[in-house]
């Protein structure tokens, strides 16, 4: 709520300046993320998560537009965009799901960009992620030969390395 008071003054010596008070209140539109940033972690294979926009104003947002600064983080085809936010802050955006999709070992860093008509429309969220992969090793320096007879099980060990960032499961049947 806005209370200003406006003095107009006269020029006339007969009558006297006056004062005239004026109110209101101030509508505004603003935006807030519930998540600042986001760490996907580890990762060895396409992740998601949720974002939740919320208005923080006291009017609707019309016309927000989402997209990534990265070719590593995407938006999945489900988030709406461009969309809009009601003043009812009881009613948030619908929820906008970010995909990590790196597809080689490293570390990836982006941003996910809400933006508006006006600054306060405007918010981003950062995004990490860290591409992790095994690596299998079998060493071969010596043949490995198993000899058995039909209808018997025979066993032998074959050294194998895992010298990759993330876990490693061999099943041999």
């Amino acid at each position: 709520s806005v209370d200003e008071t406006l003095t107009v003054a006269i020029e006339s010596s007969a009558l006297e300046d006056r004062d005239i008070t004026l109110s209101g209140t101030v509508e505004e539109s603003s935006i807030g993320v519930v998540r600042n940033s986001i760490d996907f972690g580890n990762i060895t294979s396409e992740t998601t998560e949720q974002v939740t926009v919320i208005n923080t104003g006291t009017t609707s947002v019309d016309d927000l537009s989402v997209s990534t600064t990265s070719e590593n983080f995407t938006l999945s085809s489900q988030t709406p965009t461009p969309f809009d936010l009601d003043a009812d802050t009881d009613n948030p955006s619908p929820r906008i799901t970010v995909r990590s999709n790196l597809s080689a070992g490293g570390n990836a860093t982006g941003a996910l960009q809400i933006n508006g008509t006006t600054a306060a429309e405007n918010a981003s969220v950062s995004l990490t992620a860290r591409y992790i992969t095994p690596n299998l090793t079998v060493d071969t320096t010596e043949p490995v030969t198993i000899n058995t007879t039909a209808g018997t099980r025979a066993t032998t060990t074959v050294p194998i390395t895992n010298d990759g960032t993330a876990a490693l499961t061999v099943d041999i049947e």
